[in-house]
């Protein structure tokens, strides 16, 4: 089947479709209807392409350049939804963007094995290419990680370049951070990449973010000084401590229970009571009334019984204790007894300040047990007891006993990050093998999908082609039936000149005729002349009829150059109805009658 191209019209010829075919060619109506046959002319590349260019505004392609002598194209497109096995995503792009980098800068300086297989592998199509795609990744994402990167170039981060990606990565909002992970997690590189600029986003943003976004981000991205003011907020400044979840990352979340907001409750509540114990054991009369009015006090501030104050943060709970001296009266009997006239204020203020510094919020290299302080993780739990112990030794940030204790027994949120290093250097062998089998199986699908495109696009084109047969077998229709009327017109001026060339025949006839005439006429003449000389009594006569002949003789002149100019009108005629055979003109007028000649 040939193919033409016409001006961004395409044309498709059916000369090989065989003579029985109803129509000899096809017109595509728009240039709309050309690009969507592309895949069968270009591939599905070219059809990606034409769907890019074809965005409406709100998700036009941006194009970021990384690095000035790049050589290599990121295309990061993100969907408004995930996308299943079979759905080539038509429809439903949110956003794209064109990363130019530079390909051995990625090799040798990401450290990700997903960089470095892609690139390098020749079982990836990808390895030998200038256009890698990544989809179902937030470009904004993407570009963090670029940006963490380079930024291993001290010239790149001076450069303007450098300058304006950082800037720009470090407007990211809070809720893109999860995207930042979840693309960090697929290109297998280390979040020690990502330290650094989380440090640097968090001293811009940290402020205006509220504390249960902080808390995933701030773990993931190893900020210790971060992760213990946010766990430290939330665990004094919060009744309920609901940690934010993406709606697009439900798996990335801090592991349940790494919060001790329950034992500082416990702990609040069992100083408040141990005076009380005390109480239990002495043998004076106005211990009951000692400790009822002790009691009375404390539910007063609505902050006692601690276990009842759930929907009250543990500041809130402070808060209202502090009111404790307002509320409390010691009874006059016992103001005389040593034991029951203790210093009851003094108790409550105590411990609203002991439970106030009893937690610094959690240490991030407490909770590594990668990194154990003594033989292993264990021996880590049975000595921490042990006399003289340092309970922030080799941490990055001061922190007393609880802080420890919570970080290190209460959960294990490094089974997810740090804890899988050795577990990824395993997996990474069958990650690799899955990314190849991944890898084939998209190409697969992408063949799949550009075939199934093909086949919607062959089957709107043989319907257009169905409904053009039939405009255009009207339109033959119409044209057949004007081209009969033009025959029988032609017919018409056949018969018309047939006979204007029998009537130039016969003036051809009588013109030879009238010429011969005139010979005749001439010899006559002469003669005439000859006896002239002799006849002079019949000159006078002679001299009438001479001019009554030359004055003949110019008339029949006359009469022959209106037949010669009758025969070139009749030639032009004749010309203009074999050039038209359109319009029959109308009859040419009668010549006038010859003049007839005396003999």
């Amino acid at each position: 089947m040939g193919l033409l191209f016409d001006l961004g019209t395409l044309r498709l010829e059916t000369s090989q479709l065989g003579k029985s075919s109803r129509l000899s060619h096809f017109f595509f109506s728009s240039p709309l209807t050309f690009l969507l046959c592309s895949p069968v002319l270009f591939g599905a590349d070219c059809l990606e392409a034409a769907m890019v260019s074809t965005l409406p505004d709100a998700n036009a392609l941006k194009v970021v350049t990384i690095s000035d002598n790049h050589d290599l194209i990121l295309r990061v497109t993100e969907y408004t939804k995930k996308l299943g096995t079979s759905d080539h995503g038509h429809g439903k792009i949110k956003a794209v963007a064109d990363f130019q980098v530079n390909r051995q800068f990625l090799i040798d300086n990401a450290e990700s094995g997903f960089f470095r297989t892609l690139l390098t592998t020749r079982n990836f199509a990808e390895a030998g290419k200038n256009f890698i795609k990544l989809d179902e990744h937030n470009p904004s994402g993407v570009e963090v990680i670029l940006c963490a990167i380079h930024s291993k170039d001290e010239n790149w981060k001076s450069s303007a370049i450098g300058q304006a990606v950082t800037a720009r990565t470090l407007q990211l909002p809070a809720e893109n951070l999860w995207d930042v992970a979840t693309s960090n997690d697929f290109m297998m590189m280390q979040f020690s990449h990502l330290d650094d600029w989380f440090v640097r986003w968090y001293s811009r943003n940290g402020h205006a973010t509220p504390n249960e976004m902080l808390l995933y981000p701030c773990l993931q991205f190893h900020h210790a000084v971060a992760f213990m003011q946010v766990t430290k907020a939330l665990v004094y400044e919060r009744a309920y401590i609901v940690e934010f979840r993406s709606k697009n990352h439900h798996d990335k979340h801090i592991e349940p229970r790494v919060l001790p907001r329950g034992h500082l409750r416990v702990l609040l509540s069992n100083w408040l009571f141990k005076k009380v114990k005390v109480m239990m054991e002495v043998s004076c009369d106005c211990k009951e009334k000692t400790v009822y009015q002790y009691i009375k006090a404390l539910v007063e501030t609505k902050g006692y019984p601690i276990d009842e104050q759930n929907r009250k943060s543990i500041n809130e709970v402070c808060k209202n204790l502090a009111t404790f001296p307002v509320h409390f009266k010691l009874p006059e009997s016992s103001k005389s007894c040593s034991t029951c006239n203790s210093d009851w204020e003094y108790i409550v203020s105590s411990a609203i300040d002991s439970i106030k510094k009893h937690f610094d919020g959690l240490c991030l290299d407490c909770m590594d047990h990668t990194q154990p302080q003594f033989l292993d993780e264990h021996w880590d739990y049975w000595n921490h007891l042990s006399s003289g112990r340092q309970w922030d030794r080799n941490c990055r940030v001061k922190h007393s006993q609880s802080t420890w204790y919570s970080s290190f027994s209460m959960s294990k949120p490094y089974s997810t990050m740090d804890s899988m290093k050795k577990i990824k250097d395993e997996n990474q062998k069958l990650k690799v093998i899955h990314l190849r089998q991944e890898s084939r199986i998209k190409q697969l699908g992408g063949e799949i999908d550009a075939i199934t495109i093909r086949n919607d696009i062959l089957q709107d084109n043989l319907t257009a082609l169905n409904a053009n047969v039939d405009q255009w077998e009207e339109y033959a229709a119409e044209e057949t039936a004007k081209v009969k009327e033009l025959n029988v017109y032609i017919d018409d001026m056949d018969k018309v000149l047939t006979r204007k060339k029998t009537k130039i025949g016969r003036l051809r006839s009588r013109l030879t005729r009238s010429k011969g005439v005139n010979r005749d006429l001439q010899e006559r003449n002469d003669y005439l002349e000859e006896h002239l000389a002799t006849k002079k009594i019949k000159s006078q006569a002679f001299k009438a009829e001479q001019k009554e002949l030359k004055r003949s003789n110019k008339d029949l002149e006359r009469s022959v150059r209106c037949l010669d100019g009758q025969l070139e009108e009749d030639q032009t005629e004749i010309l203009g109805l074999l050039k038209k055979n359109v319009k029959k003109k109308s009859s040419s007028t009668c010549m006038s009658n010859s003049c007839s000649m005396p003999v």
